[in-house]
């Protein structure tokens, strides 16, 4: 589980794999609690949202 200000703030090289088997979204340890990496896998429905969203930014 992330917490909002990790999630939110939230980069395009954060995002791993996106295409891949086993994308995930890196959250660095500066934007963690207990200051330390999180790597949250990303579920399908996340990774089609996101492709969407990135698709609408260009």
């Amino acid at each position: 589980m992330l917490r909002s200000g990790g999630l939110l703030a939230a980069r395009r090289d954060e995002l791993i794999t996106l295409d891949g088997d086993a994308p995930l979204f890196r959250v660095p340890a500066k934007r963690v609690k207990k200051r330390r990496v999180i790597e949250q896998p990303l579920s399908s429905l996340a990774v089609e949202i996101i492709k969407e969203a990135l698709a609408g930014d260009a």
